[in-house]
């Protein structure tokens, strides 16, 4: 068997105390891979209401060595001096993370670096001071033609600069791929899905006269998961088998719209909010009525 690797996870997204789901499927990533290898995840971002200038809270759990650096927001009336304040920030937050980590555990013999903005900047300075390879493992669907946010010049330099020094690129799916390809982001590429625990999320052979529902699980961002566009879809399932059910598991800023909708569709019975639930939690409470059965926006949205 080789030998562990001590792997370095920076993300742009990532779970923390404003955002407690931000990001969950990175940490879920980290604690595959800490069963391979020595993982130390950093992760670093702004907190309006923290008075100093950075917060560093330490934790270990799941085989996992983790530090969060918190830091003040920047406040500029100036955009452009906000951003280069908000840079020497972050990338002052990035060094004393690292440091952290050089003294408990050693140094990285590699960067996995998920989701390339914004945290692709600290991933970046880190790799090239320290002489440290990095991967980048990707899912944001901004790349893609039906979002379309990955657009400005400032993002599009940092972005393309930071992939064309990944060793290995690693998107969440072949459509992923081919988007961010057309955007002449080339490097070597592998396609690595999310991870999914299969010893609580277990498979299971369902006839189509035994479905009872469908459940969604999101940050419930319609510009991201079309989330109106799966409950419309939903209502004109109902009108072909009225026993199904809808559950939805997140909470987020547009939800005050999707509980209108689902009023004005008439469809309060049919369809319930869960808000915010666990892994075991949604085992729990989903698992004996709906089958197993876990539709995403895109299939849903094709009935």
């Amino acid at each position: 068997m080789s030998q562990r690797k001590h792997i370095l996870f920076i993300s742009s997204w990532y779970p923390n105390r404003n955002s407690p789901t931000h990001g969950i499927f990175n940490r879920y990533f980290a604690e595959a891979a800490s069963i391979y290898n020595k993982i130390s995840v950093l992760h670093v971002c702004s907190d309006s209401k923290l008075e100093k200038d950075f917060e560093i809270i330490e934790s270990q759990e799941e085989n996992l060595n983790t530090i969060i650096i918190y830091y003040k927001k920047i406040t500029s009336a100036v955009p452009l001096l906000s951003q280069f304040l908000k840079k020497n920030r972050v990338i002052s937050a990035f060094q004393i993370g690292y440091d952290k980590i050089i003294r408990a555990w050693g140094k990285p013999d590699l960067i996995q670096l998920n989701v390339v903005m914004p945290a692709g900047i600290g991933a970046g300075y880190l790799s090239k001071k320290y002489n440290i390879p990095y991967v980048i493992n990707e899912g944001w669907t901004g790349y893609s033609p039906e979002d379309g946010n990955y657009r400005g010049f400032l993002l599009k330099m940092f972005t393309k600069k930071i992939i064309s020094r990944a060793k290995i690129i690693m998107p969440v799916s072949e459509h992923l791929k081919k988007a961010m390809m057309a955007h002449g982001l080339n490097g070597d590429y592998r396609i690595v899905p999310n991870v999914v625990d299969t010893d609580l999320f277990v498979s299971k052979k369902t006839s189509t006269n035994e479905l009872t529902g469908f459940l969604h699980i999101s940050s419930l961002d319609d510009e991201q998961k079309n989330v109106s566009g799966i409950i419309r879809s939903f209502a004109k399932a109902v009108q072909i088998n009225n026993k199904i059910e809808l559950n939805i598991i997140g909470e987020g800023k547009d939800k005050p719209l999707f509980e209108n909708m689902v009023t004005k569709l008439g469809l309060i019975n049919k369809v319930k909010f869960k808000g915010l639930l666990n892994k075991q939690q949604i085992v729990d409470a989903e698992s004996s009525r709906f089958c197993g059965v876990r539709v995403g926006e895109r299939e849903l949205h094709s009935l």
